[in-house]
């Protein structure tokens, strides 16, 4: 796995070993980023389940202002310091906790995102939770993308007021739904 494109092109990613994490393959990125590429540039920028960071770092090689990352599993986390390390961004922010209680947090503390990444675990409701978590939508700016990875095989996720999809993609057994926050519910 590697940044694809941007300051940090070609630079590899770890990814913690065994079950840990899944991350989204170089192709999928690749094509997403050529759909996201006009609203990237001086985004800030939230990759929630971060896992390896690769979509948040993607973002931050591509002129993203400035990310954060959150991400729980200890192993993951490790894998994730030590991408930004190699990348060596300007400027991110990574909380090791799970992600309803970074949301709690961002809300609380008045945090805006244009762009978001949600890829939880495939097997797990942490998208629907996600998607409709009032604090979510708190900590997103009018007209925000919010990018969610699924299996094709996961229901998809009813859309959340507020938000509205604008985009599905499908790439072997990933679906990729983008919301558009609303400017109306803004």
């Amino acid at each position: 796995m590697r940044v694809i494109a941007g300051l940090y092109k070609g630079r590899p990613l770890r990814v913690a070993s065994g079950d840990v994490t899944r991350p989204t393959p170089d192709r999928v990125r690749e094509s997403l980023f050529a759909i996201l590429e006009p609203h990237i540039e001086e985004a800030t920028v939230l990759d929630l389940f971060a896992g390896s960071g690769a979509l948040g770092i993607e973002a931050l090689s591509r002129g993203a202002k400035h990310a954060t990352f959150f991400e729980k599993d200890r192993r993951a986390c490790r894998s994730l310091i030590e991408n930004l390390a190699m990348c060596e961004p300007s400027s991110y922010t990574l909380w090791q906790k799970p992600a309803a209680r970074g949301l709690a947090q961002l809300a609380k503390d008045g945090a805006h995102f244009d762009l978001v990444f949600l890829d939880p675990p495939y097997s797990t409701r942490h998208l629907a939770r996600t998607l409709n978590d009032p604090a979510f939508i708190a900590t997103l700016h009018a007209g925000a993308r919010v990018v969610c990875e699924q299996s094709t095989r996961s229901p998809v996720p009813t859309c959340p007021v507020g938000l509205r999809p604008v985009d599905e993609r499908h790439w072997g057994d990933i679906r990729v739904i983008i919301f558009d926050r609303t400017l109306e519910e803004a």
